[in-house]
């Protein structure tokens, strides 16, 4: 009989923590407070719009109270979300050569990241538009001394690099305009 009832009062502490989980708990405690009230002031004589009064006012407060876990999980998600950083066109419009990837985060207006072109999204989509046009000659890479050829031919990858002139062709195909790829004397 005893384990019984342990096992019952295991369930409902249980269940209790789960429902104050979703703020649940705040408001059963604020509706049997608010009705406890009631039911105590009626007995006493108290007024009747008082009693109500202070019976609306004890549930708004069970209410807001039962928020509280959420907003603060709530906060707690805004609060850990990075920042994206934009780029300053300023400095990146004097560089002359770009590494494949760093081109890309750029053109997606996004700070260079080499990691930002193996994620889903536009750098990655701009990432391989580039690659495409490598592949196909449209535009051509600064060859380095320890670069590998293969026999159909070069295969870009993130560290590939280009110029700012192939960069600018490149974007002026796709008619995109970012402000670090125009001249500061333009």
């Amino acid at each position: 009989m005893f384990a019984l009832l342990q096992k019952l009062i295991d369930a409902i502490s249980a269940l209790w923590t789960m429902l104050g989980w979703f703020g649940v708990t705040a408001t059963i405690i604020s509706l049997s407070t608010a009705a406890g009230g009631v039911i105590w002031a009626m007995v006493t004589g108290i007024a009747g719009p008082i009693v109500l009064m202070a019976a609306f006012c004890t549930i708004t407060a069970g209410v807001y109270l039962a928020l509280v876990p959420m907003a603060y999980r709530t906060l707690r998600r805004i609060q850990d979300m990075p920042i994206q950083v934009r780029p300053d066109p300023e400095i990146w419009r004097h560089v002359t050569t770009f590494r494949l990837s760093e081109a890309a985060c750029l053109l997606a207006d996004v700070e260079p990241d080499l990691a930002a072109v193996s994620k889903p999204g536009a750098v990655n989509a701009w990432y391989r538009a580039m690659c495409d046009s490598l592949k196909d000659g449209e535009i051509q890479h600064i060859r380095l001394s320890e670069e590998i050829v293969f026999r159909d031919g070069y295969y870009p990858h993130e560290k590939t690099i280009i110029s700012r002139d192939d960069l600018k062709k490149f974007a002026n195909k796709k008619n995109i305009r970012r402000a670090f790829l125009v001249d500061s004397n333009d």
